[in-house]
């Protein structure tokens, strides 16, 4: 996660990104709010929803630049079809 709200300053976003929950948990449909960042820690927005210690959340970003350096592999997804795309730069920021 990035502490930008949007690429380029762009601050027509709220939070930081959107999670949703996996697994079975109820109100996977409806993405959370990343309300807030400190160093290594995240906080999600429950609105009135409860997660439990071990759920896991999928996050998209506001801001992915930062996220696509720190991996080797990265998914496209457009409706069905996944694509995978192998990131040949990553790590390469010293």
């Amino acid at each position: 996660l990035s502490s930008d709200r949007g690429a380029h300053g762009a601050d027509g976003l709220a939070g930081f990104g959107r999670a949703f929950a996996l697994g079975g948990v109820s109100g996977r449909e409806t993405p959370l709010i990343v309300e807030k960042l400190s160093e290594e820690h995240g906080f999600v927005g429950l609105e009135g929803r409860r997660l439990e210690p071990g759920d896991r959340l999928q996050i998209f970003p506001n801001h992915a630049c930062p996220v696509v350096n720190l991996t080797r592999r990265f998914y496209l997804y457009s409706g069905a079809a996944t694509e995978g795309q192998t990131v040949d730069a990553a790590a390469c920021v010293r």
